[in-house]
């Protein structure tokens, strides 16, 4: 064939190939090479950033298109948005009048396969492309490496042949710039094969003003095939060198934005920064995994971002570290075991020289693997990530080495214990010494996961350890008490001494009560005090000091579980009450003034011992303290359980102990909704709730079920009560059977709820429990047995508990006998013992207490036709149910006094309900900050009567103040919202009478 090709057959083919070009544009050239394509991932992301580089391609592309050849080399990391700007270049260069050929580096093992797709849209490395006018003349030296399996071993042909295969690549391209500019597009340029870049140093060394216009981007840091003949075109031409760095904080915010179509916080943009290492690819990865799990650019998606971000980057690490050469995956694996130490270090481990390791480091910071600044991976799962890459074997050995240089060093015990944590075997001594003080070290800190670790490994190597058992044990009690309870065991049975025992069963039977696994325990300390009851001598201070903390414990672990229970209070009769200021004497005080309230002493001693523990600084364990808080509450001494509790909350969250925090809300609800402040009980029991989430413990549930029985919603209650499985303990046990049972009641069950009523009775009669305030269980049970017309049941158990209700002697436990008592007796006399009860519990400050009896003796007097008098208590029952924040009482109460013929305007069960328009007018005034006189003037009014309303007010509200007052009514709404949390189930409502009570009128 003739060397020169006609002009109309070079115009047929090119017109062709933009024909091509344009059917791949309109979607509809399905059939062209893939790699025609080649983009980033997440195409339906828009193209954010890079503006500058684009503007620097398009210039040199425009001294081209003048008949200037150029070339432009595109430089940056895996993932910066290489391809992406050569997509976005190749689609304008497309629109211009030329010809643009695309190209992607192949790994090895497909010799001539980047020629060919670079060559493959103009149709010659079809089977006929000999026929191709392109190929006329000395251009077909070319075609054997264009045709699949019949290119040539580049590397293996002699000089001339090379030479041919070169210049009828050259002849080539000529004849398709005689159409117009070339434009050369090699992506991943290092991994192309030699003879394509051989081909383009031999082009660009001669043709200069021909319109050619060559890119190439490559990795720096990558090997590949290419990278010496890569070397070598960037040292012969000279051309517009375009770096790609890190994304800029605007250009990720925007593309955050694009993907996930929200307001941004500038923490999110620095954490999607970090993770991604600005580079597009990984930023486009990371927002499309975001968007797939719903995860906003706001405070909650932080964390969730953080956790998918170091996955979707620790799936990527792989892929990066394989394009890196051997020296800079050493180093990532050096950076992987010694973490932030000096480089000096790495190179000593790695046998690398200090240049070497330098120039890794820049070079996994190019590819965002480390942080900018410092020697750490920018997220937590790279570092596993890089060393699961390592052979088991050659790991360990490499973790030896180090831990050997860092000790040989005298670097940190915390440094050398990172490697050592994971040998297969701790060959000396001064390993396991190591890693004993690098636990102590994490533990002065306060890094208990790390001290954890470090302890188990040393037991691995050593198991019968005593000491390393004591600290592991220490180590584990706040996080997971229950995991350390058989290391205590195990330093127990192993130590001789008898005064350290003592001290190591005194922790063993603190951690059995955050267990709720009391036995072990109290078997160890009964036979601890058994043996110092028997000593005959006076004790050391030092050993006397270990016997009282003893003491305290015992009574804490015993009083809490009911099958040693009476072995307590036995105990508890003969013991000396402690008169120190120590933690251990306030401790063992606390739990004493339990005992005497289980055993049925007075409340008088009961109040003195509770005093004296939670008087003096909170420097004691918080459970004897909460149980002594309960003592003045059930005394009669609520206020000064407030304070104590008031006290007991706001230490343990300065301190951290979230379950004693949690215990002391909860316990605080419950006193204020006995005295009647339903708004402070709920927003207590809520915050109980909230503080336990889905740990399982038992106090917050009791009284947030507490609180829910006293409204009315008995269904929500027993669902949650039903979360509750403690049989063996004393306390929860039986308030869970009382409130399981007034459940029932509410519900209409007589008889269920009767049943459990009298369970809770045998339980505690088993147990020994004498107390009659503990879980006043009797009192409902009597009422439900006169109900059910079993009367001298009725009376049969109220004489059983009259006795320990009357020793006790608070008004409330003496009215409560006298409302229980009268309820079971017939006539007037029982009618007379009511009233008797509302007496003495209105004297007292158990405002529900007094609401029920009101209820009762209402009731009462409706059954018998004394209407007027009914009408009395039911009124006052209406008006104590709203604020004690009971809407089923207040229902009761509201229907029976109808039916005693009563008049009552609207109530809605608010605390505002109870004052009258001109009560509230005058009320409303004194919120605003309006003094009497001043409200006097703006009501027309004289001062005498707003003084009498404001009496009024405070009466009705239960308040003795203008600031109680004014807290009472704007909390009164918030109490609603606040006894509604989420997530507490509740199952549909059984029919039945809602109030268990029977009247001859209804």
């Amino acid at each position: 064939m003739s060397e020169i090709v006609p002009k109309n057959d070079q115009l047929r083919i090119m017109k062709n190939f933009r024909a091509d070009r344009r059917l791949r544009k309109s979607g509809k050239g399905a059939h062209l090479p893939a790699s025609w394509d080649a983009g980033d991932s997440g195409d339906d992301l828009p193209q954010i950033g890079r503006s500058s580089a684009l503007s620097m391609l398009r210039d040199t592309a425009s001294e081209v298109r003048k008949g200037r050849a150029g070339v432009a080399f595109v430089s940056g990391a895996a993932g910066m948005g290489k391809t992406s700007l050569l997509t976005r270049a190749r689609a304008e260069f497309e629109r211009h009048d030329g010809t643009v050929l695309f190209a992607t580096g192949r790994e090895p093992g497909f010799p001539g396969k980047t020629l060919r797709d670079l060559f493959g849209p103009l149709g010659l490395t079809a089977p006929d492309a000999a026929t191709s006018p392109l190929l006329a003349g000395t251009a077909r030296w070319a075609l054997p490496t264009l045709l699949p399996g019949s290119e040539p071993d580049f590397g293996e042909v002699g000089e001339n042949a090379r030479y041919l295969i070169l210049s009828g690549l050259s002849r080539l391209a000529t004849r398709v710039m005689a159409d117009g500019p070339l434009t050369i597009m090699l992506d991943d340029a290092h991994r192309c094969d030699p003879l394509v870049l051989r081909w383009v140093d031999f082009l660009l060394q001669r043709t200069f003003a021909d319109p050619l216009l060559v890119v190439l981007a490559y990795d720096p840091d990558a090997t590949g095939p290419g990278r010496e003949l890569l070397t070598t075109v960037t040292r012969h031409a000279a051309g517009t060198t375009v770096e790609l760095g890190p994304l800029s904080s605007d250009e990720i915010a925007d593309l955050i934005t694009a993907a996930l179509g929200a307001s941004l916080e500038p923490s999110f943009v620095r954490l999607c920064s970090k993770l991604s290492g600005g580079s597009p690819l990984s930023l486009r990865s990371l927002l499309a995994e975001l968007r797939d799990h719903g995860v906003r650019p706001e405070g909650p998606g932080l964390r969730r971002a953080a956790d998918i971000g170091e996955r979707v980057l620790s799936r990527a690490v792989p892929a990066r570290l394989d394009r890196l050469p051997e020296n800079v995956r050493k180093v990532a694996v050096g950076i992987a075991l010694l973490g932030a130490t000096e480089p000096r270090t790495i190179a000593a481990l790695l046998k690398l020289s200090a240049p070497t390791v330098a120039a890794a480091v820049d070079a996994l910071r190019r590819q965002g693997l480390l942080a900018p600044e410092r020697l750490e991976f920018v997220a937590g799962q790279v570092h596993g990530t890089v060393l699961g890459e390592l052979p088991p074997g050659d790991l360990d050995a490499l973790r030896l080495r180090g831990a050997l240089l860092l000790h040989d060093e005298g670097r940190p015990p915390e440094e050398v214990a990172h490697l050592l944590v994971d040998l297969p075997e701790l060959q000396e001594p001064w390993m396991t010494s190591t890693l004993r003080s690098a636990a102590a070290d994490a533990r002065r800190r306060g890094d208990p996961e790390d001290e954890v670790r470090f302890l188990e490994r040393v037991l691995q190597a050593v198991p019968d350890h005593p000491e390393t058992l004591i600290e592991l044990a220490t180590a584990l009690s706040d996080a997971d008490p229950e995991a350390a309870m058989p290391h205590l065991m195990r330093a127990i049975e192993r130590t001789a001494d008898f005064w350290a025992r003592v001290a190591l069963v005194t922790r063993y039977g603190v951690l059995s009560l955050r267990t709720r696994k009391a036995s072990p325990a109290f078997r160890l300390l009964s036979d601890v005090l058994d043996a110092v009851d028997g000593a005959p001598e006076q004790l050391p201070a030092a050993d006397s000091f270990l016997h009282r903390q003893a003491q305290a414990v015992f009574l804490s672990v015993g009083v809490c579980s009911k099958p040693h229970v009476r072995e307590t209070l036995r105990r508890a009769r003969t013991m000396a009450v402690p008169h120190g200021g120590t933690p251990s004497d306030r401790a063992a005080v606390g739990t004493l003034a339990g005992t005497v309230m289980l055993d049925g002493g007075s409340a008088e001693q009961a109040a003195d011992h509770a005093r004296a523990a939670v008087s003096g600084a909170l420097a004691v364990g918080h459970e004897p303290l909460i149980l002594a808080a309960k003592v003045l509450d059930r005394a009669g001494l609520p206020e000064e359980a407030l304070a104590a509790l008031d006290r007991i909350v706001e230490n343990t969250r300065r301190v951290g102990a979230v379950r004693a925090q949690c215990d002391a809300l909860a316990i605080r609800s419950g006193v204020a909704m006995r005295m009647g402040r339903p708004t402070g009980g709920a927003a207590d029991a809520q915050a109980a709730m909230n503080l336990a989430r889905d740990r399982n413990w038992n106090t917050p549930r009791i009284g947030f079920a507490a609180m829910l029985v006293n409204r009315g919603e008995p269904e929500r209650a027993g669902a949650l009560l039903d979360e509750i499985n403690q049989p063996n303990f004393a306390w929860e046990h039986h308030e869970v059977l009382v409130l399981r049972g007034c459940a029932r009641l509410l519900l209409g069950d007589s008889e269920g709820g009767l049943s459990l009523l009298l369970r809770c009775g045998r339980s505690m009669a088993e147990a020994g429990i004498s107390s009659s305030v503990l879980a006043p269980w009797w009192v409902p049970a009597a009422v439900v047995l006169t109900d059910l017309d079993r009367r001298p049941e009725a009376l049969a158990l109220v004489e059983a508990q009259e006795e320990w209700s009357l020793r006790w002697g608070t008004p409330e436990s003496v009215g409560l006998s006298l409302l229980a008592r009268g309820v079971a007796t017939p006539g007037r006399r029982g009618l007379e013992l009511m009233t008797k009860a509302v007496e003495r519990l209105a004297a007292s400050p158990a405002r529900f207490s007094q609401l029920q009896a009101e209820l009762l003796l209402g009731r009462g007097l409706l059954q018998i036709g004394d209407d007027a008098g009914a009408r009395k208590y039911l009124r006052r029952a209406v008006n104590l149910a709203v604020r004690c924040g009971s809407p089923s009482t207040h229902a009761i109460a509201r229907r029976l006094l109808v039916t005693a013929g009563g008049r009552m305007r609207g109530l809605n069960n608010k605390l505002a309900d109870l004052l009258t328009a001109a009560e509230r007018r005058v009320a409303d005034h004194a919120m605003a900050g309006a003094t009497n006189r001043d409200i006097a003037v703006a009501l027309f009014v004289t001062l005498r009567t707003v003084e009498t309303h404001l009496s009024s007010v405070y009466r009705k509200l239960g308040v003795s103040s203008r600031a109680e007052m004014v807290t009472a009514l704007r909390e009164s709404s918030a109490a609603e919202r606040a006894i509604r949390p989420r997530g507490v189930a509740t199952t549909s409502r059984r029919a039945g009478k809602p109030d268990g009570v029977r009247s001859g009128r209804e």
